[in-house]
């Protein structure tokens, strides 16, 4: 219930690629709701002095399995990226940085929508 789903959803992340977090929370969900059903119809047998546990607790687990996917699923999307959050350019000329490959991490910025000087000109003039 813990090491299944937390591979899984490494290797739907791998497999994915950037999104992958987001993709990784069906793969439990599926199997999970086709095996629940599966036993509540009697399409599988259940061992014999045993009870199908109610909806409750089994709403429970699955968002427990779920919670596991996801967390393999940010994992292996930091392994693709080989870093979690945005690749930045900090130099004006980012277009051109990019294609030249001269990246490095960057916390976000904040870019005031007006210019505080208040001449008038663009957000981009004000960042300088």
């Amino acid at each position: 219930m813990f090491l299944i789903p937390f591979l899984a959803g490494i290797i739907v992340s791998l497999i994915f690629g950037f999104g992958g977090k987001w993709l990784a929370h069906l793969p439990p969900l599926i199997v999970r709701s086709v095996s629940y059903f599966a036993l509540a119809q009697h399409m599988t047998t259940i061992a014999p002095g045993s009870s199908l546990i109610p909806i409750g607790w089994w709403g429970f687990f699955l968002i427990l399995t779920v919670e596991f996917c996801a967390v393999g699923g940010v994992i292996g999307e930091v392994m693709v990226k080989r870093t979690y959050g945005a690749l930045r350019c900090t130099s004006r000329s980012s277009l051109s940085d990019r294609r030249q490959g001269s990246f490095h991490m960057a916390w976000p910025r904040f870019v005031p929508p007006y210019c505080p000087s208040g001449n008038g000109s663009s957000a981009a003039a004000c960042c300088r």
